[in-house]
C-alpha cells in the first residue's frame, strides 16, 4: 500500500488534473448542446429536452474522468522526474491540446490527417510532446499550467452539481420508464 502511494501522483495535484479536464469537457458539451437546442425545442418536449442535457452532462462526466485516470496510469509507470513531479502541469497541457486536436477534428470537414496517418501522429506526438518538455525544461511554463488548472477549479464545483442533477434526471428518466 505505501509503495502504491509512492507512484501516485498527490491528490491536490490529481484534482487539478481532473479539474480542468471537467472545465474543458463540460464547456465544450454544452456549447455543442445549447448550438442544437433551437431544432431540439421544435421536436422535444421539456422532459425529453431535459433528458438531453442530463445525458450530455452524464457523459462528459465519464469523458472528464477518462483522462485523468489515464494520466495517473501513465504517472505510476514512468519515473517520478518525467511526469509526477510536476503532474498538475503536465495534466493541464495534454488536456487543453487533446481538447484542441478533439475541436479541430471536430470541426474539420476531412479529418484524414487525425485518422491514423503518419503525418497525424507525428503532429499529434509532437503537440503533446513539446508543451511538456517545455514544462519540464522551463519553470515558469510549468508554473503557467498550474495556474491554469488551479483557476480552473473554480467551475469545476458548479459543473459537478450539474453533474449530479444530470443523473438524477437520467435516472428519474430511466426508473419512469422501467415502471
Amino acid at each position: 500500500m505505501i509503495r502504491l502511494r509512492r507512484l501516485l501522483p498527490a491528490r491536490r495535484e490529481a484534482f487539478l488534473v481532473l479539474s480542468i479536464s471537467v472545465v474543458v469537457v463540460h464547456t465544450w458539451s454544452i456549447v455543442n448542446v445549447l448550438r442544437e437546442t433551437p431544432a431540439l425545442i421544435l421536436r422535444l418536449s421539456l422532459w425529453e429536452l431535459l433528458g438531453v442535457f442530463a445525458y450530455t452532462l452524464a457523459f462528459a462526466l465519464f469523458e472528464s474522468l477518462l483522462l485523468p485516470v489515464a494520466l495517473v496510469i501513465l504517472s505510476m509507470l514512468l519515473p517520478a522526474s518525467w511526469f509526477r513531479t510536476r503532474f498538475a502541469a503536465h495534466g493541464a497541457a495534454v488536456v487543453l491540446v487533446t481538447a484542441a486536436w478533439a475541436v479541430v477534428a471536430h470541426y474539420s470537414p476531412d479529418a484524414s490527417i487525425l485518422s491514423g496517418h503518419a503525418l497525424g501522429i507525428v503532429l499529434c506526438t509532437l503537440s503533446v510532446a513539446l508543451p511538456l518538455a517545455f514544462i519540464h525544461l522551463k519553470p515558469a511554463v510549468a508554473r503557467v499550467a498550474r495556474s491554469l488548472a488551479e483557476r480552473a477549479t473554480v467551475l469545476t464545483w458548479p459543473y459537478l452539481l450539474l453533474d449530479i442533477l444530470g443523473i438524477l434526471i437520467v435516472l428519474g428518466r430511466n426508473l419512469a420508464g422501467a415502471g
